[in-house]
């Protein structure tokens, strides 16, 4: 099972890393938890963006059996350390990352070996950051869920 979700989440940050418009110095990287990040951001890193594994469901019916997979993809910018206090960058990267996840093909099925593929159903940006609480101290934070269902075979 966890080897299933594994491979989405690292599909999912190879994607992110191959991504054209990604800014110099962002790292791309799959966490267990994203707190760490906002606490000790290293001040030599643009920005990191994680992706995290925020909830799996049983999406079984009577004949089949499924999870469905819900991924967050966590812009962490640190403003202050970046120079870059202006946060019209961070709003377009998340902006054209949420279009790239929904129109990317490569995106839409995933491989995620023994035969099995993630389809995926949802792309949302449910945590845009609120640029009228930023300061250059602060950290620009926005998330994007992703929604993939696996189905593992039938009952």
């Amino acid at each position: 099972m966890a080897s299933r979700i594994k491979t989405l989440a690292d599909a999912i940050v190879s994607a992110i890393t191959a991504f054209p418009s990604l800014p110099d110095g962002v790292q791309v990287m799959h966490v267990g938890n994203v707190e760490h990040l906002v606490n000790d951001l290293p001040t030599d890193v643009t920005a990191t963006i994680a992706v995290i594994i925020s909830e799996i469901e049983d999406e079984s019916l009577r004949g089949e059996v499924a999870d469905a997979v819900t991924l967050g993809v966590v812009t962490i910018a640190n403003l202050a350390s970046t120079g870059m206090i202006h946060v019209d960058p961070w709003y377009e990267l998340t902006d054209k990352l949420r279009d790239h996840f929904r129109s990317s093909t490569s995106l839409k099925t995933v491989d995620v070996g023994n035969s099995l593929s993630a389809c995926r159903n949802k792309v949302e940006t449910p945590v845009p950051c609120d640029a009228d609480i930023l300061n250059e101290d602060e950290v620009f934070i926005s998330v994007t869920t992703l929604r993939y269902t696996i189905s593992i075979g039938n009952r």
